[in-house]
């Protein structure tokens, strides 16, 4: 496992933020690392994501950045660039998969069965993201699924009710 995935297990928790405003990124920054948290992945759902990854590289080195919602060829290329630690995707995209490897940008797909996990595996990613979590049985089916898996780092998002900002499974 690489060196970024091995400090995220050992943290055990991944901020997911979506920033709509840049004027929010320090603050948040700051109040993450007063709380502890030192990962993120930020979502590129809003127009500013792009300039608040920057940012946060840019002003909080001790913070490890991550995307997320990375869909399109663009996207990984704008992560290669902008020197992320790592990417995640929703879905399991052998394409975007390729493009991430090529490149050396360590990726983590979106996965929602075995045939998710294998194709990923397949592609030599071992840390995947189980998403959506809430709609595709929760932490208890991630539980019953990661057995024969248990060489890979499955983690998940949160539902909007849970309170913790990202889970493993109990065997992780």
């Amino acid at each position: 496992m690489h060196e970024v995935f091995k400090k995220i297990k050992k943290h055990r928790v991944i901020a997911v933020l979506e920033i709509d405003s840049l004027e929010n990124v320090n603050p948040v920054c700051e109040t993450l690392l007063s709380s502890g948290v030192s990962v993120i992945e930020l979502a590129l759902r809003t127009e500013v994501a792009q300039k608040a990854t920057e940012q946060i590289i840019k002003n909080f080195p001790q913070i490890i950045v991550g995307l997320g919602t990375v869909l399109n060829e663009d996207q990984v290329k704008f992560a290669i660039d902008s020197g992320v630690s790592f990417a995640v995707a929703p879905g399991c995209n052998p394409k975007i998969i390729d493009l991430a490897k090529k490149n050396n940008l360590l990726f983590s797909p979106g996965i929602c069965s075995p045939t998710d996990i294998e194709i990923s595996l397949d592609y030599g990613c071992n840390v995947l993201k189980f998403f959506p979590a809430e709609n595709s049985g929760g932490i208890k089916y991630l539980n019953s699924i990661n057995n024969p898996y248990k060489h890979c780092l499955l983690y998940t998002s949160p539902s909007p009710r849970d309170a913790t900002l990202s889970r493993m499974p109990s065997s992780a």
